[in-house]
């Protein structure tokens, strides 16, 4: 049977509140999910990040064959709010793109991609433009639909000892090293750090907020771009109860005796944790990086995903003990005629971290 024609594909923003539309949606996210080895959590992750997003219900795209009314591929929006020079304006993450295999290698995705600049190029939308780091094989249709390349975001390890360089570096150093295994150790063990870390619950913490506003306060009149981590974000998406129970990402404030200096998010797995999201002034992040440290003192490695970080940054990461690893393109989606469009596309300016998507495992 041959496969049908572009014109034979239908291509239309879904609704949330068709019961139809949800099982339509839910069919396709099942088989996505289920394609990259997560089986069994599409229902769960439909409706924490698809209808229970404090921001806004998700954006929705499907692709559909017209002879069939099969749904053939998806994109989604997840509505996030962004501070830009002071302002906020509400963006999304894109996610979940994804085309059935007997239909690609035909432009669907580009084309669905598209649908969503067009929809958000629209002055009465409420989500005007789209950010983060793409898979691979979506990055090149967002570029042909008109996203913009910004920038990049790189991975980092802390090891925090011997094996926390990974197996085959410690595979090797076994073979000539082993005399230096104990100093190496003791080297790379966190001091102690007089901050303290308090797990988060799965409402709104108005201390989330104080740090919030005092980390924008020590960027005002700057052309910094960060995403919103107020306390309903922070509630809603790494509370105890957040992700549907299929993530592992928690949310701490960090408290300097009993002044919260720092909210973080972290995520532990088979020896390892990740530094998920990280909100401090300027001031408090080596302390509160150190305060990490210390209370993973009991993982052999941390891992950090940062949008490319301004030089000040940078050094601060190296003073610490961390090693640059992999990294991946970071992309934008927004029209040339947006009122942040300058700042939105200029890769220095963002302060983008893991927790800011809707990965809910990195580890």
């Amino acid at each position: 049977m041959s496969k049908p024609t572009d014109e034979e594909i239908v291509y239309r923003r879904a609704n949330h509140d068709d019961p139809a539309d949800r099982e339509r949606i839910l069919g396709i996210l099942r088989e996505y999910l289920t394609s990259v080895g997560e089986p069994g959590v599409a229902d769960a992750r439909y409706q924490w990040l698809y209808r229970k997003n404090p921001a806004l219900t998700a954006y929705t795209f499907l692709a559909s064959d017209r002879a069939t009314r099969e749904v053939v591929g998806l994109t989604s929006l997840f509505p996030r709010p962004v501070w830009v020079h002071g302002q906020t304006f509400l963006g999304a993450i894109g996610g979940d793109g994804y085309v059935t295999p007997r239909y690609r290698r035909r432009g669907i995705i580009t084309r669905l991609h598209s649908e969503a600049l067009r929809v958000m190029s629209d002055r009465d939308e409420a989500v005007s433009f789209m950010y983060g780091p793409p898979e691979p094989n979506n990055l090149k249709a967002l570029l042909h639909a008109g996203a913009s390349r910004v920038g990049q975001v790189q991975r980092f390890v802390r090891p925090l000892d011997a094996d926390g360089f990974g197996a085959r570096v410690t595979a090797h150093m076994a073979q000539w090293a082993a005399p230096l295994r104990k100093p190496l150790a003791w080297a790379l063990s966190p001091r102690r750090s007089k901050l303290r870390l308090l797990e988060l619950g799965d409402q709104p913490d108005a201390r989330v907020d104080r740090v919030w506003h005092a980390t924008v306060d020590a960027f005002e009149g700057t052309k910094h771009v960060i995403p919103v981590r107020d306390a309903p974000f922070y509630a809603w998406r790494f509370g105890p109860s957040s992700e549907g129970g299929i993530g592992r990402q928690r949310g701490y404030l960090v408290l300097d005796g009993e002044t919260p200096v720092a909210a973080v998010a972290l995520e532990r797995h088979e020896g390892k944790a990740a530094i998920v999201d990280v909100t401090a002034p300027p001031r408090w992040l080596a302390r509160t990086y150190r305060a990490i440290f210390d209370a993973c003192r009991d993982v052999a490695s941390i891992h950090f995903e940062v949008h490319t970080p301004c030089p000040r940054l940078q050094m601060t990461l190296y003073r610490l003990g961390f090693l640059p690893r992999t990294s991946k393109p970071f992309q934008v989606h927004v029209g040339p005629h947006h009122p942040a469009y300058d700042a939105l596309v200029r890769p220095n300016a963002w302060r983008y971290m893991w927790g800011d998507g809707d990965v809910t495992r990195v580890l």
